[in-house]
């Protein structure tokens, strides 16, 4: 049971935090007494004795005054030296003489976040000359504007715009009659009483309920400021203080009033439903510390009730969390309310959270216990900043090197960040299907880019952006404490990384687009890292890859191999449990197509047959595949360990399979060995599309194991046997008329030429080239492929004169023959006419069938053409054949779609 003597100390307390210290009446040992039903005598001992004790502040006369030193000094920012005074106000004077220590919201939550913009507003607003400007704060019920109230206070304190001592005063609006009785309060009567402006010329006044206020009244009060709308009032020249205003309401509700457009600053305080999850879980403590101090227990909450209560939508805000937290208080004392002992908080206490049917399946991570006194929001996410900081560290001091995995340290970092982020997803997501939304987005990515997803990229991605937006607090502190390690680091990241950075900024791209979410400059650094640190090395003998059925059996083990062997060496497929062999390869397939590079190929997997496995993947790979039976963690260890000494794969199988503890079998499937090549084609023979191959070959970053083939366009098209494609693997098919190569997807030269790289991706060189080495490929092309390059590389013939006369005689033809071709069907006639002049000079004409029947059909084409190209015939001193212009004809019907 609470003694009498700690019920003094509260009860003075209180009042020295909530009431006007010059208000004598409210601290003497009578009021004390009548409060508390005692006697005056024993109320007197016990206010002595407290101030014998230090806790206290003794303000000597007839009557004594006694204040709580501590609420004091929280108030007003002062440190007592001495507790004993002769008057109040030689306490006042010492008050504002004293306070030094600088105040700044710091205790405000969400002060550096979703309320920075309010604070701001009030800093402005309280600065600003003789005596400030109007500020209206706006809220709705529970939004947490007395809080703010009580702190703009003390920042005024602490900057000397009001005198220490002198607090500040509460006027609602709501509960005067007459709105006139407001000015009075304020401004006193004409020549007769003061109001409380002059009596208390250096302080702050709030005015709250000010929606309650008709527009005569609010022309006066706003008079008070000097604006020009009204001459000020004669009853308050000499007054210094702040007048503020508070209403519940809407913005847009007070906008539509004509007095709001007099108001230079209103500031609007977000819904604790729109503050962050970082905020709302501090003002759940913060209840629970108020609990605490009430019944003199401290307090322990379960981290579950305190992410169950942040996620909750309050009607009422503030006030419902706190009612939420004086219940689980009480619940929690009839539970066991034992004395002297730490109450504890945990679900079943809480209103609505506990109903007795939560499954074990989707029971939330560990609880931790919160102690609600000793709760800061920036450690509260320290152990994340700390793996963070050994990250930027080994950048910073070790830089990337230049082999495509990071150091063992650097991953080892990495590795247990993600771990760290895993392990707090739950809290991190509270609900929320952002997370999960932002990992599908993210490995869309990828598959648009052509890019292999590493295993679980996705969820840490999610959670790193997830862990900043959740600790920005934390967070801003961290990069203040880090500084230029924290940018040369990112730096370091951008510079020498390539590669991983242009993957990342599709990344980014697509999170904004399709989520509206910004991927923050840590999370983007630490995905391009762990983006090196899944690199698969050009020249590593096999690479590994675990498929498991389950949830994230595969993702569980490959993480957890990965971590303990401190390099990626496994990426994961998790399957459904309802699957067959064939389906099992067919996913297989599907995930590593996307793979760089021509490794011979470990797979581990829990069921199947091995053989069918390893064929179908070796068939479509074109590369050794090795499969093992029996997954597990162990086994991915042993394999692992096998893969960084880069032993062959054969030796890879055998030492994994005797290293386990059961019988493991397994099972190699050989590729027959065949060269990829990528065929080039012109319609003007095999030296165009030599010169075409030369010119793709001029666009690569650098050399591939790939053959490039120039082949003539007509017997591609006709289905005629090319002995140089004999046993090949034709990757991809490029020239300016698709030949139809069954099964051979096709990029045209002239989408190149329109210069959209969108269109390219049917450059399939993810075996071959990483993303970020596909991505400057195509850069290149667009630049090597331009109509000047083209015009250069493509005819023996002087090209700008050539140019010339093909775009004269392009326009023409339009005229002539009435057509208007669209620019792509431009750029192809400029090519075409190119290699067509170089084909009559050197007298190469093209053998195109029924053309003789096709002029005695056509005169008008026929016509219209030869006067089109009369000036190339004349320059070049050549005639245009029945045969060319039959195919000029067949050329334009293409685009045009229709008969000329």
């Amino acid at each position: 049971m609470q003694s009498s003597k700690n019920k003094v100390y509260e009860l003075l307390d209180r009042r020295t935090r909530d009431s006007v210290i010059s208000d004598e009446s409210l601290f003497q040992a009578s009021s004390v007494a009548s409060e508390l039903f005692v006697s005056r005598t024993l109320a007197s001992q016990y206010l002595n004795a407290l101030h014998a004790d230090g806790l206290l502040v003794k303000v000597s006369g007839r009557p004594a005054l006694f204040y709580s030193k501590k609420a004091l000094e929280q108030r007003y920012q002062v440190e007592f030296q001495s507790d004993d005074f002769l008057s109040v106000q030689e306490l006042i004077n010492w008050i504002s003489s004293h306070s030094r220590m600088k105040y700044d919201f710091e205790d405000v939550i969400g002060a550096r976040t979703t309320l920075r913009h309010v604070i701001a507003q009030i800093k402005a607003a309280a600065c600003y000359p003789p005596r400030g400007l109007p500020l209206l704060l706006v809220g709705s019920v529970g939004s947490g504007r007395s809080g703010i109230r009580k702190a703009t206070e003390k920042w005024c304190v602490s900057e000397r715009i009001i005198e220490g001592g002198m607090p500040g005063f509460t006027l609602d609006a709501a509960s005067y009659e007459e709105p006139s009785q407001l000015l009075v309060t304020l401004f006193g009567k004409k020549d007769s009483d003061e109001g409380m402006l002059a009596k208390h010329p250096h302080s702050l006044f709030w005015v709250i309920n000010s929606q309650a206020i008709d527009s005569a009244t609010w022309s006066t009060l706003l008079s008070y400021f000097g604006n020009g709308h009204e001459k000020e009032p004669s009853a308050v020249p000499q007054s210094r203080s702040r007048l503020f205003f508070e209403c519940t309401s809407t913005p847009d509700e007070v906008m539509s009033h004509a007095w709001a457009k007099q108001i230079p600053m209103i500031a609007c305080m977000p819904s604790f439903v729109d503050r962050s999850l970082e905020d709302r879980e501090a003002l759940a403590v913060k209840a629970f510390n108020k609990e605490s101090n009430k019944i003199g227990r401290r307090v322990l909450v379960s981290s579950i009730v305190l992410h169950k209560l942040a996620s909750k939508t309050y009607e009422d805000g503030l006030v419902g969390l706190e009612l939420d937290a004086t219940i689980a208080c009480a619940n929690a004392l009839a539970d066991k309310g034992e004395s002297g002992q730490a109450l504890k908080i945990y679900s079943i206490h809480a209103p609505g959270l506990f109903d007795g049917k939560a499954s074990y399946e989707n029971m939330p991570e560990e609880p931790v216990l919160v102690d609600v006194a000793r709760y800061d929001l920036v450690s509260k996410g320290s152990e994340g900043f700390s793996l963070l900081t050994n990250v930027v560290n080994d950048v910073e001091n070790n830089g990337v090197t230049d082999s495509s995995a990071l150091s063992q340290e650097t991953f080892a970092h990495l590795s247990a960040y993600f771990e760290y982020l895993m392990r707090n997803r739950k809290h991190l997501l509270a609900g929320s299907s952002v997370g999960d939304a932002a990992g599908k987005v993210i490995n869309g990515s990828f598959e648009r880019l052509g890019c292999y997803v590493p295993v679980s990229f996705g969820a840490h991605l999610s959670n790193s952006m997830l862990f900043f937006k959740s600790n920005q607090l934390a967070a801003s502190e961290w990069q203040g404490r880090m500084g230029r390690s924290l940018r040369d680091a990112r730096l370091i990241v951008g510079q020498r990384l390539i590669d991983e950075t242009q993957v990342m900024s599709h990344v980014a791209n697509d999170l904004h687009d399709y989520l509206g979410l910004k991927l923050d400059a840590n999370s983007l650094m630490i995905g391009t890292l762990f983006l090196r640190a899944c690199s698969l090395r050009m020249s590593a003998k096999c690479r590994g890859i675990i498929a498991a059925h389950g949830y994230s059996t595969a993702s569980s083990i490959a993480d957890s191999a990965n971590a303990l062997l401190k390099s990626h060496v496994f990426d994961a497929i998790d399957m459904p449990l309802d699957i067959s062999a064939n389906q099992v390869a067919d996913k297989l397939k599907e995930h590593l197509s996307r793979f760089p590079g021509k490794s011979d190929l470990v797979v581990l997997v829990d069921m199947g047959s091995l053989k069918d496995i390893g064929r179908c993947l070796s068939e479509t790979l074109k590369v050794n595949v090795g499969v093992l039976n029996g997954v597990s963690t162990p086994m991915a260890l042993a394999a692992g360990e096998q893969i960084l000494s880069n032993q062959p794969m054969a030796d890879v199988l055998r030492e994994t399979a005797e290293k386990s503890r059961d019988a493991v079998k397994y099972s190699i499937s050989e590729c027959p060995s065949v060269r990829a090549c990528i065929v080039f084609t012109s319609e003007n023979g095999i030296p165009a599309a030599a010169r075409l191959a030369d010119l793709f070959a001029k666009s690569l970053p650098r050399s591939i194991d790939v053959d490039l083939i120039p082949c003539d366009y007509m017997a591609l098209a006709c289905g005629d046997v090319i002995p140089e494609l004999e046993g090949k693997d034709i990757l991809f098919a490029f020239g300016v008329n698709n030949p139809n190569i069954s099964g051979v997807e096709f990029v045209s030269l002239e989408e190149i030429v329109d210069a959209d790289a969108a269109r390219t991706a049917g450059i399939n060189l993810r075996n071959y080239l990483t993303a970020g080495e596909v991505a400057i490929l195509k850069q290149n092309l667009i630049k090597n492929f331009s109509l000047e390059n083209l015009m250069k590389h493509l005819t023996i013939l002087e090209p700008n004169s050539l140019m010339e006369a093909v775009s004269a005689a392009v326009d023409s033809l339009q005229e002539n023959i009435g057509a208007h071709f669209s620019y792509r069907m431009t750029m192809r006639m400029y090519i075409h006419v190119g290699y067509l002049v170089e084909r009559l000079v050197t007298k190469d004409i093209i053998e195109y069938r029924g053309a003789d029947v096709f002029a005695r059909d056509h005169p008008d084409f026929v016509k219209a053409v030869v006067s089109s190209f009369k000036n190339i015939s004349i320059a070049y001193g050549v005639k245009m054949p029945a045969e060319e212009i039959n195919y000029l004809y067949d050329l334009i019907n293409i685009d045009c779609g229709s008969k000329i």
